[in-house]
C-alpha cells in the first residue's frame, strides 16, 4: 500500500511536466500534434565517464528501448542545437540529456528515469509509430549526420566568379548535414 501510494504521488508530481510546451522549431519541422520524441543529449564518446553519465546513459537507454522513431539532437554534433534549447529553457546552461515528447517538455535524466520506473513513460509513448527491431539507416548508420554534399564536410567552397574560398552554408561547424533519409 504504501509503495503504491509513493508510485501514486510520484505520477501526479510528473503530470505538471506533461503541461509546459516549447515552440523551438518550426511548423514545417515540428507538429504537436505528431506523435514525436525530441531528445536532446551529448554523445557519450564526448563525456567523462563520471556517474552523471552514467544516470544520463541510462536515462537514454529508457527512451530508445521503446524502439521510437526519435529526433535525437546531439549537441556535439552541431552547436546550433545546444543554443536552441538554451533558448526554449530561457536558461544559459543546460543540463544533457532534455527530453520533449509531442512538443511538450518532459524532463532531464531525473525525470525521465523515475517516468520509465513508475510506468508513466510507457503510458505516454504506447501509440506512439515505432521502429522495427534492428533498423538502422543505410545513410547515416544511425548517426543522423551526413557529410555535406555541397562542400563533402570541407566546409569551404571556390566562388568561380570572385576567385576565393568561402564558407559552406548549407553544413554545420563539423562539415555536415542531417540525414536526408532518417531526419525530417
Amino acid at each position: 500500500m504504501a509503495e503504491m501510494r509513493k508510485n501514486n504521488a510520484k505520477s501526479s508530481s510528473l503530470s505538471g511536466f506533461l503541461n509546459r510546451s516549447f515552440t523551438m522549431f518550426a511548423p514545417s519541422t515540428f507538429d504537436s500534434n505528431h506523435p514525436k520524441v525530441h531528445f536532446f543529449h551529448k554523445n557519450q564518446q564526448s563525456q567523462n565517464r563520471a556517474a552523471s553519465a552514467s544516470k544520463s546513459h541510462d536515462s537514454i537507454d529508457s527512451v530508445k528501448g521503446f524502439r521510437l522513431w526519435i529526433d535525437e539532437r546531439d549537441i556535439s554534433m552541431d552547436a546550433a542545437y545546444k543554443k536552441e534549447l538554451q533558448s526554449v529553457l530561457k536558461v544559459r546552461k543546460v543540463t544533457l540529456p532534455q527530453v520533449f515528447i509531442k512538443g511538450k517538455y518532459i524532463g532531464g535524466a531525473d525525470v525521465i528515469k523515475s517516468m520509465f520506473e513508475i510506468g508513466e513513460l510507457a503510458r505516454i509513448l504506447d501509440d506512439f509509430p515505432r521502429r522495427q527491431p534492428g533498423f538502422v539507416c543505410n545513410s547515416c548508420g544511425d548517426v543522423r549526420f551526413a557529410p555535406c554534399g555541397n562542400c563533402n564536410g570541407s566546409r569551404k567552397l571556390f566562388d568561380d566568379d570572385e576567385g576565393f574560398v568561402k564558407r559552406c552554408f548549407e553544413c554545420n561547424e563539423n562539415g555536415l548535414i542531417r540525414c536526408p533519409y532518417c531526419c525530417d
